[in-house]
């Protein structure tokens, strides 16, 4: 059998400020699969990527994961023996919410219809009718 060689990519996410306070902080991570042909982090080699995620480290220490199969699969550690166990085995978003989400911080760069739909969505103005926050 041949080996496979796999890269994790690694980046906290915001909030390591909160943590005097009790406040939930996390991470986000990527998994390739690696050749040594080049960078997985570059295109096309970041075409293999083959598995993405999240944790979220607060009173649970909850741990996401898409790409291993079909489902995206939601993980809570037990702190009596530190094992993850599957909570949420079949996560879905809803095909509509009362949210959006996006780096406003980007929206100088929105192209003219993406900057007009959440205008619209603020105020109440989107084919749904309601106001998204």
């Amino acid at each position: 059998a041949s080996e496979t060689s796999y890269v994790i990519a690694f980046d906290p996410l915001d909030g390591s400020s909160n943590l005097d306070v009790a406040a939930p902080t996390g991470s986000i991570f990527g998994i390739f699969r690696h050749s040594d042909s080049g960078s997985p982090f570059e295109s096309p080699a970041r075409q293999s990527m083959v598995a993405a995620g999240y944790t979220v480290y607060s009173s649970a220490t909850e741990l996401v994961i898409a790409g291993l199969g079909e489902n995206v699969v939601g993980f809570t550690l037990d702190m009596e023996d530190g094992i993850f166990r599957c909570s949420r085995p079949n996560i879905v978003c809803p095909e509509r919410g009362p949210y959006y989400s996006l780096n406003e911080a980007r929206e100088p760069d929105w192209p003219d219809g993406l900057r007009q739909w959440i205008s619209d969505a603020k105020r109440g103005q989107t084919p749904a009718g309601i106001v998204y926050s």
